[in-house]
């Protein structure tokens, strides 16, 4: 039984999060400023371009997180065969790797817009 309220809490959450990712993917700045420091980024003025990126960057990772989620659930809780677990495992460090990356994209980014700014 608890397994069950577990899938559909992973589920609820991930609806939330693919949802909140395509706000943040269609440039939805409410959505942005809850993502860490959103509202420092804006302060730096950035252009347009430059807040789409960061914007688009961000969904990506939101949804790479919940792919994480289903990954580790499914590792953990479904019986599967030894090369579809080692599957799953693969596309769930694939996607902590693309977090990893957004990450770092994000704080250059950032870097480059301070020293842009005289920051």
């Amino acid at each position: 039984m608890e397994i069950v309220v577990g899938i559909v809490a992973l589920a609820a959450v991930s609806i939330v999060g693919i949802v909140y990712g395509a706000f943040l993917f269609a440039g939805s700045k409410a959505c942005f400023r809850v993502v860490c420091g959103g509202e420092d980024f804006l302060a730096l003025c950035p252009s347009d371009a430059e807040f789409r990126k960061s914007a688009r960057r961000s969904a990506v990772a939101v949804w790479m997180i919940v792919a994480i989620m289903w990954c580790a659930t499914a590792s953990a809780y479904a019986c599967l065969d030894d090369a579809v677990r080692i599957a799953v495992r693969v596309a769930g460090a694939v996607a902590g790797a693309t977090v990893v990356v957004v990450v770092v994209l994000q704080v250059r980014q950032r870097a480059d817009l301070l020293r842009k700014h005289g920051g």
